[in-house]
């Protein structure tokens, strides 16, 4: 399983405490964009297409979204990471 807290340049998302730390400072995250940035920070380093996004998404109890929405997701996580 992975580590609970996960180093990546200036940012720490700590699984457990489901919160992502930015040079320190705790980021205001919507349920959607920490579900799939759970998702993708649970297994660095490996791409996940669409598919695999919506199951972990279903799994963290979120609604399934389409490609657009994810889209919007991730532009979203982008910036504020």
């Amino acid at each position: 399983s992975p580590s609970p807290r996960l180093q990546v340049h200036d940012n720490v998302v700590d699984l457990e405490q489901r919160q992502v730390l930015h040079q320190g400072q705790p980021l205001d995250l919507t349920a959607m964009e920490w579900a799939v940035l759970r998702c993708l920070a649970s297994r660095p380093g490996r791409i996940f297409n669409r598919g695999e996004i919506d199951v972990a998404l279903a799994a963290d109890g979120q609604p399934s979204s389409d490609s657009n929405t994810l889209e919007v997701i991730v532009s979203r996580l982008r910036k504020k990471l």
